[in-house]
């Protein structure tokens, strides 16, 4: 039991001295709060995906189950883990929200990150749809400021949705 604790102990402050090691600015938004999301985009915000064509790859229909699962269960796929499509337990979901479409203040996406664009993206899909799982998109502002623009402009909105 007491090298078990010690254990967690050293475990703790290892672990403390990497984030104190790294930029104590990522993930921190406008409003000095601290977000998981945005600190995970920052860290892989030069990822670049291995095998993005830069042209659309069709990806199968979506096949209708009737899922045996009690849940609806929502999974998360950031696109710096894309390439681990295939040790994903489809059975278990409902849906997967690809994260993310980076967007502007006027509602135009900057960044993809491979949606559609990605044979492990279009795996991903092609692997869900055969299962009956549906996939969407996520999109990415760690703006307060920005996100009230949006949504108080009907125009922004509007392009947002249509992007």
């Amino acid at each position: 039991m007491y090298l078990k604790t010690l254990f967690s102990i050293l475990l703790f402050f290892a672990l403390l001295s990497q984030l104190h090691s790294q930029d104590i600015s990522l993930g921190i938004l406008d409003s000095g709060e601290f977000s998981t999301h945005k600190y995970f985009n920052e860290l892989y915000k030069d990822y670049k995906l291995s095998e993005e064509s830069g042209e659309i790859i069709p990806a199968i229909p979506l096949v209708k189950t009737v899922s045996t699962n009690k849940y609806k269960v929502m999974g998360y796929m950031p696109y710096w883990f894309v390439n681990r499509w295939n040790t994903i337990s489809y059975d278990l979901l409902y849906v997967i929200a690809y994260h993310s479409a980076e967007a502007d203040s006027n509602g135009n996406i900057t960044n993809n990150h491979g949606w559609l664009t990605d044979a492990n993206v279009t795996n991903m899909l092609n692997s869900a749809h055969a299962r009956g799982v549906k996939v969407v998109l996520s999109a990415t502002i760690f703006s307060g400021t920005v996100i009230e623009k949006i949504l108080t402009s009907e125009t922004k909105r509007i392009n947002l949705i249509n992007n």
